[in-house]
C-alpha cells in the first residue's frame, strides 16, 4: 500500500507535458511533485518543479495556489526524510 501514492505520482508526472493536459492539473502535479523532493533533500530539483508550478499558476490566475505555492518556496529547508517515498523519488530523480 506504501508504493501506491508514489506509483500514482509517477504516472502523473510521466503525463505533465501531453498538450491536452489542462494547466492547472499539469501546475499542481508540479507543486506536489517539488514538495516531495523538498522533503527528500533535493533542494535544487524541488526549486525547479515548485517555481515551474508558480509560473503555471500565475498563467491560469489561480490565486489560492499561487499563494500556497510561494509559501511552500518561502519555507526553511527540512531535513530529508528516509520513507519509502523518499526513495522511490531518489530512484526516479536519478533516471
Amino acid at each position: 500500500m506504501a508504493g501506491r501514492p508514489a506509483s500514482h505520482r509517477a504516472q502523473g508526472l510521466a503525463s505533465l507535458y501531453q498538450a491536452d493536459a489542462p494547466l492547472l492539473h499539469t501546475a499542481l502535479l508540479e507543486h506536489d511533485y517539488g514538495l516531495v523532493l523538498r522533503h527528500s533533500g533535493h533542494m535544487a530539483a524541488a526549486d525547479k518543479w515548485l517555481n515551474e508550478a508558480r509560473q503555471r499558476l500565475r498563467r491560469v490566475q489561480a490565486r489560492p495556489f499561487l499563494e500556497r505555492c510561494a509559501q511552500d518556496l518561502s519555507l526553511p529547508v527540512q531535513p530529508a526524510t528516509t520513507t519509502r517515498e523518499a526513495v522511490v523519488v531518489r530512484e526516479l530523480s536519478a533516471r
